[in-house]
């Protein structure tokens, strides 16, 4: 079965390696700073302790005073998995696109986008 990894386990690990990435994480998930977004996850995926190498799944959340893009992401190698998230403004959401890091999520950013607009 594979382990989920708590938010504040996969915190300490980017804060030892990105200070400032972090922005709050819970025991559900991260959340990080959008302006370092394309490095820290490049860290998570070539991270030995972390090698989160597959993007499970990415979508969107709309809240009430923002909206959240949510990182679903596994390691396959050490069979864990965890979540992470990044909150952008509901007038102006803009989000860095994740595709240079997993190839597969310029799909799954333009089925995002369309859902949420």
């Amino acid at each position: 079965m594979t382990r989920a990894l708590a938010g504040h386990e996969v915190a300490d690990r980017i804060r030892a390696a990105r200070p400032g990435a972090v922005v709050d994480a819970t025991a559900e998930a991260v959340t990080l700073d959008p302006a370092g977004l394309v490095d820290t996850m490049r860290f998570v995926r070539d991270d030995g302790e972390l090698d989160a190498k597959f993007l499970n799944m990415l979508c969107g959340v709309d809240l009430l005073d923002r909206i959240e893009v949510v990182y679903h992401v596994t390691s396959l190698r050490l069979n864990h998995t965890f979540a992470l998230k990044v909150r952008t403004d509901r007038d102006n959401p803009v989000v860095p696109s994740v595709t240079p890091v997993w190839w597969g999520s310029h799909l799954q950013e333009r089925e995002c986008y369309d859902l949420m607009g």
